[in-house]
C-alpha cells in the first residue's frame, strides 16, 4: 500500500483476488477518517455519476473514495479518467480490481499500483443479519463454530466484516476496534469462540448485553 508521511493512504490502484474483502479491509484500516465506498460486481457509467457527485462534495479534510469492482468496462474507465487526473481538493481515490489486465493503460498511468497477497477462496456465508441480531443468534453462531481452525476463523471474520459493512451505515468505535483486534488475537492463538464473542457482543442492541 502506498502511504504518505502521516501513514495515510495515497490515491492508488490495488490489485486483489478478493475485491470485496479488500474494500472492507481498507475501509477498516481508514476507520476514523471520512470514507465512502462504492462496490459493484459490474461497474456501469451510471455508477460513475454517483462517484463524481460524491467527489465534488466539498471536504475540509481528506476523504477517501473506494471504487471496487470485478469488472470495469472501457466506457467506465474513460469516464473515471478525468476525475483521477484532476481530483477535487482533499479527495483520494482507491481503485480495487481483480487484475491489472482489465485496466486501460491510461488508468494505470494515473495512479501507483499495489498488489495484495492472494486470499484463500471461501464459500462461507453468514447465517444471520446484523439488522436482526440478538443474544440467541449470537450464542447459536458461536456454538456452531466451537471446533474450527484458525484459518477458518480468519475467513469468517472477514465475511462478518463484509456483511456488517453492507448492512450497517457506519460501524461504531467498539465494533471497529473489535475487528481491528480480532485477527491479531487469533495469531496469538486466542480461541476462535473467545474472539467471536468479543466481536459479536459489540453488535447486540443496547440492553441485551
Amino acid at each position: 500500500m502506498h502511504v504518505d508521511n502521516e501513514n495515510n493512504l495515497l490515491s492508488q490502484i490495488v490489485i486483489s483476488d478478493s475485491v470485496e474483502i479488500e474494500a472492507g479491509q481498507i475501509k477498516l484500516r481508514l476507520s476514523g477518517q471520512r470514507v465512502v465506498a462504492f462496490y459493484e460486481e459490474d461497474f456501469l457509467v451510471e455508477h460513475v455519476k454517483e462517484i463524481v457527485k460524491e467527489a465534488y462534495i466539498a471536504e475540509a479534510t481528506t476523504k477517501y473514495i473506494i471504487i471496487a469492482s470485478q469488472s470495469f468496462n472501457q466506457y467506465v474507465q474513460n469516464s473515471l479518467l478525468k476525475l483521477l487526473e484532476e481530483p477535487p481538493q482533499n479527495i483520494r481515490f482507491i481503485l480495487i480490481a481483480p487484475s491489472k489486465s482489465i485496466l486501460l493503460p491510461t488508468i494505470l498511468s494515473r495512479l501507483p499500483l499495489s498488489r495484495v497477497p492472494n486470499r484463500a477462496v471461501t464459500d462461507i456465508t453468514i447465517p444471520f443479519s446484523f439488522l436482526k441480531f440478538d443474544l440467541v443468534t449470537m450464542n447459536e453462531f458461536i456454538k456452531k463454530h466451537e471446533r474450527i481452525s484458525k484459518r477458518e476463523a480468519k475467513n469468517i471474520i472477514e465475511m462478518l466484516l463484509i456483511q456488517a459493512s453492507k448492512e450497517l451505515p457506519k460501524l461504531n468505535h467498539d465494533q471497529l476496534h473489535a475487528f481491528e483486534t480480532a485477527l491479531p488475537l487469533l495469531e496469538l492463538n486466542a480461541r476462535p469462540t473467545t474472539v467471536f464473542t468479543a466481536l459479536l457482543l459489540t453488535f447486540l442492541p443496547q440492553g441485551m448485553m
